[in-house]
């Protein structure tokens, strides 16, 4: 049985995981920076969860529609 040769599709997955890679990285720090300064200036816990949930919803769909824009 003959073994399917991926070579040629390499650059392509190493560009979609370079992608993903950015995107999670940059939707948790967003979250984890807004959660963080919200908690610093007192605000309660459970409020500075959902708007950091929010932000990172909010960054998340910003990055997606820029990458299918182009």
């Amino acid at each position: 049985m003959e073994e399917i040769d991926f070579s040629p599709l390499q650059d392509t997955l190493n560009g979609i995981a370079l992608k993903l890679g950015l995107f999670i990285a940059l939707t948790l720090i967003v979250g984890f920076l807004v959660k963080f300064i919200l908690v610093k200036i007192k605000v309660p816990n459970k409020i500075a969860g959902i708007i950091a949930s929010l932000t990172m919803i909010y960054v998340a769909f910003n990055y997606i529609t820029r990458i299918f824009e182009m």
